[in-house]
């Protein structure tokens, strides 16, 4: 069955840039400067989006949208440098068979068995599952959430962070990143 969504754009809009507000800027993937891996942006974004679209492909969902973006990493003592960034992509979309939940579950326990770090993982009241980890190879932060009101079994959204890098190119363009075509 063919769903559409009943949202008016601008709540998921909405949603997205709430979430991108608290989370830039918050020391994600913060690491001393001498414990920071330096990679080129450009390799930085084309591998994650390789990751995070395998991910998304195995979750096996519709996918509605997706936003790719550069942001500014905090140091420990809140500091910020032109030249220290993370990758973050946002991902919104339907389970074609309305099983989110059992989606994110099983994702749950794939996440633990391989020794993630879980970093959030509940139930809510409205039905939905959260789920957050970080990938200890990869040092990436994956989030999972289900229950939104326009469909509570079908919507997720991700967000996907990457550690903090140094550019070895100097000055970053922060901001909206073109993802690459499937």
């Amino acid at each position: 069955m063919m769903r559409t969504a009943v949202a008016a754009p601008w709540r998921w809009a909405t949603v997205v840039a709430l979430v991108a507000l608290l989370t830039s800027g918050c020391g994600v993937g913060a690491k001393e400067e001498a414990d920071m891996d330096t990679k080129p942006v450009d390799e930085a974004t084309a591998q994650f989006h390789e990751d995070t679209a395998a991910l998304v492909d195995e979750l096996g969902i519709e996918v509605e949208s997706t936003q790719m973006r550069l942001r500014r990493c905090e140091g420990k003592k809140g500091e910020l440098s032109e030249d220290v960034y993370h990758v973050w992509v946002g991902v919104r979309g339907l389970a074609p068979e309305s099983n989110v939940d059992d989606l994110i579950e099983k994702r749950h326990g794939l996440w633990n068995d391989a020794g993630w770090d879980i970093t959030r993982y509940r139930h809510l009241d409205s039905g939905g599952v959260n789920l957050a980890a970080t990938d200890p190879a990869t040092g990436y932060h994956y989030s999972l959430d289900s229950g939104f009101e326009e469909d509570p079994d079908a919507y997720l959204v991700g967000f996907f962070n990457t550690p903090c890098y140094r550019s070895p190119d100097g000055d970053v363009d922060f901001g909206t990143v073109d993802v690459p075509e499937a």
